[in-house]
């Protein structure tokens, strides 16, 4: 189930970048594709509290697809909690990001979960965070292998996408968000062993695979 939903959202985004690399451009002067830009706020945590899990999904969704998502925190009490999420990036990769956030939100837990149900790892926060940090790695890390493993003409022509992508999300993000501030570097506890087992697991994720494309997970064309 994880591989096929991943690998299906992979394997349209990727198809649907390589056909927009052969569009024209839209300025003689400049390399910039035609691409459909969309501000949403369509995600939505299924919990009352944000979770450390929360931050690697995000980030996960965020690499992978290329987006800008950005956060808007309160706070219940002393817990914190997402009050909204915008997801700024190309329509489809926005699409299949929300599609997907429901079901990654499960999965980051419920791994780190069974580790720990197996005794593979120990219950704690740097336990978990590492986990959780290492399957975002992993993910990624089993991600850019498959892009490097396109033909030349394709890879040229992903990278022009991506290009053309970030340069007008980043417009987007300004526009929207004049008053944006980077968010400061937090220091967080790891659990090395955690890590290397998190890492292990998103290896598994094979993102451009389209096998099973007919379960629960899977996102269709």
């Amino acid at each position: 189930e994880m591989e096929a939903a991943m690998g299906r959202a992979k394997e349209l985004a990727m198809k649907h970048g390589i056909e927009l690399a052969s569009l024209p451009a839209r300025e003689q002067n400049r390399s910039r594709l035609a691409l459909d830009i969309e501000n949403n706020s369509g995600l939505k945590l299924s919990t009352r509290y944000e979770h450390p899990y929360h931050t690697w999904v995000l980030q996960t969704l965020e690499k992978a697809f290329g987006l800008k998502l950005i956060l808007s925190r309160g706070r219940i009490g002393s817990h914190p909690y997402l009050h909204t999420i915008w997801l700024i990036g190309e329509k489809t990769d926005v699409a299949m990001a929300i599609a997907l956030f429901p079901w990654l939100e499960g999965l980051f837990p419920k791994l780190y979960g069974k580790a720990v149900k197996e005794g593979r790892l120990p219950k704690n926060f740097a336990a978990a965070n590492g986990f959780y940090y290492g399957l975002y790695q992993g993910i990624l890390s089993n991600n850019k292998r498959q892009e490097d493993a396109l033909t030349g003409s394709d890879k040229t022509n992903w990278a022009l996408v991506v290009r053309s992508k970030e340069e007008q999300i980043a417009e987007t993000v300004a526009l929207a968000f004049p008053e944006l501030k980077k968010a400061k570097a937090s220091h967080k506890k790891y659990n090395g062993q955690a890590i290397n087992h998190g890492v292990l697991q998103g290896s598994k994720i094979k993102l451009n695979q389209v096998h099973g494309a007919g379960s629960a997970g899977a996102i269709h064309s």
